[in-house]
């Protein structure tokens, strides 16, 4: 597919669907999971023509997961485990691992541990031959983490692979309110990332913390410069050698804006594991950047806050979807990136700071190809008694003073990152909420929910 091409995406299936949450369907195709929740409609768009198949239409393709016997609330969180063929599902008080081929076969685990609290799942993440579930019992109150067995949600034991998994682990799990957007992953290397917002500290913060590696200190954003107000994550990528955060959140670029929310990329190279002096345990690596999306008229149409992602890792490519203001009229885009366009902006762009004294935004020079090449720390910015490190691991504790010196800034990029084409690859007068993409034949096809 080629995205610069006008008359090419119009050639190729866009469908979206609307959703309630009383009750969980699904379609065979796994790729399609993120849109699984009761269907009303499927509205098909081929060419510059559009048409309407009633529910009812499709309801034959469509399989039903209702847990007999048990009374579950809404269902908050799902993820695909596509080594084992199963659809792991987060509701109020329980998890459910459904088998994707037969929808009536399922495992359940009860996750509230006292008795009356509502417990809302808020990470959902397998790992080897386990499953991390993190929850909170209500908003604004501590977390809780546990490991479970990956394939039944039994209790998994405490010693594995050649390192410790503890059941109860102590983990910054989030405490944020269930409505509340986190994204999190465990890189394959065995590092767990995390973004979230903290009630009690009123601030929004990425970490880190190894799971191969316990004895390794946790690693957190800068929390003046990192993020502005009203972050909202949306979805992480494991890449290469680096984790990638999509957000939004309030924007400083535009005085007179008002709550104005921008959409941002954020990147950190998975080793980082903090600095020393200012930097002590805060990632060095981290970095931010907006993202454009536009119809690129005279008299722009701007789409500012990004709801979901899809990774294409075929063509190396991101599906953004995006919507307009919420008290304002309803419509949306997708916006295409490319990965080399945003790790371009990221390794050429300088650096810009808003000072609130001044109300000035200054540039810094962007010197992290020179200290981290590759994501490892370049020998010559190392102390000479420098010792090695485990695999995966940067060196970013041994670093010169100097070095650490200059890398304390914020991490906000000058330049935004601009899409395929220069503009969105598709508009239309509905709120986006999800975006998906399968293969059918030559064609991508790109699957949409709304509200």
């Amino acid at each position: 597919m080629n995205p610069n091409n006008e008359a090419s995406h119009r050639e190729h299936l866009n469908v979206r669907c609307f959703c309630r949450l009383e009750l969980l369907e699904m379609t065979k195709s796994i790729t399609k999971m993120k849109l699984m929740l009761l269907a009303l409609y499927f509205a098909f768009r081929t060419s510059q023509e559009e048409s309407i198949s009633p529910y009812k239409e499709i309801k034959k393709f469509v399989k039903l997961f209702k847990p007999s016997g048990m009374n579950a609330s809404t269902y908050y969180l799902l993820s695909i485990d596509e080594k084992h063929n199963n659809l792991v599902v987060g509701a109020e008080n329980d998890v459910f691992l459904v088998n994707l081929d037969s929808m009536e076969s399922y495992e359940h685990w009860n996750v509230s541990q006292q008795p009356g609290n509502g417990a809302f799942v808020k990470l959902i993440l397998p790992f080897e031959d386990r499953i991390l579930l993190c929850w909170v019992e209500k908003p604004n109150s501590t977390g809780s983490c546990t490991w479970r067995n990956r394939t039944t949600l039994g209790e998994a034991p405490e010693s594995d692979q050649g390192y410790v998994f503890k059941p109860k682990e102590k983990y910054n799990a989030p405490s944020s309110s269930p409505d509340q957007n986190d994204t999190a992953i465990i890189t394959e290397d065995g590092s767990l990332f995390v973004g979230t917002f903290v009630p009690g500290r009123n601030l929004s913060v990425i970490y880190s913390k190894s799971v191969k590696h316990p004895q390794l200190p946790e690693v957190f954003s800068a929390t003046q410069s990192s993020f502005y107000e009203d972050v909202d994550f949306v979805r992480s990528f494991e890449i290469g050698p680096y984790v990638y955060f999509f957000f939004r959140e309030r924007s400083l670029e535009c005085s007179s804006c008002g709550k104005v929310k921008t959409s941002r990329v954020a990147r950190v190279c998975k080793g980082d594991r903090g600095g020393q002096y200012r930097l002590l345990d805060t990632f060095v690596s981290f970095q931010k950047a907006k993202l454009m999306c536009s119809d690129w008229k005279n008299y722009a149409l701007n789409f500012n806050e990004i709801q979901d992602v899809w990774w294409d890792d075929r063509t190396e490519r991101f599906y953004a979807a995006f919507s307009s203001q919420p008290n304002g009229p309803a419509i949306s885009a997708i916006c295409i990136y490319s990965l080399s366009s945003i790790n371009r902006i990221f390794s050429e762009s300088d650096f810009i700071s808003f000072t609130s004294e001044t109300k000035v935004w200054t540039k810094k020079r962007n010197n992290f190809g020179e200290y981290f090449p590759g994501c490892k720390v370049n020998s010559k910015y190392l102390k000479s008694s420098y010792s090695a490190v485990a695999d995966g691991v940067m060196a970013t504790r041994d670093m010169l003073s100097s070095a650490y010196g200059d890398l304390t800034h914020d991490p906000l990029m000058a330049d935004g990152v601009q899409p395929v084409g220069l503009k969105a690859w598709f508009i239309n007068e509905i709120r986006m909420t999800g975006v998906s993409l399968d293969v059918v034949g030559k064609n991508n096809v790109v699957y949409v929910s709304t509200d």
